[in-house]
């Protein structure tokens, strides 16, 4: 039940800002913040389904976090991290 709140308030934050945080370094934002946002509200509709709620719900979340890692970029204002030089 936790989760399910907590899809529903993360999914429509991302819709009305347009971005999502994954981390503390690293958001995703425009369009793809907002489709994972709808993808959360979907997976947390999800839970309501007799046998298969559970794995639509997670299944949903953990959609949203690979596809949030591998889209995210850096927050700004963040200090960036001196390169080794050789």
């Amino acid at each position: 039940m936790l989760l399910l709140i907590l899809m529903v308030i993360f999914g429509i934050i991302a819709l009305t800002k347009g971005e999502f945080k994954i981390t503390a370094k690293k958001k995703v934002s425009g369009s793809v913040g907002r489709n994972l946002g709808i993808v959360l509200l979907v997976g947390a509709l999800g839970a309501f389904v007799p046998t298969i709620g559970p794995f639509i719900q997670w299944g949903a979340l953990i959609l949203v976090i690979i596809i949030g890692l591998a889209s995210s970029v850096p927050i700004d204002g963040q200090p960036k991290q001196p390169e080794n030089q050789p």
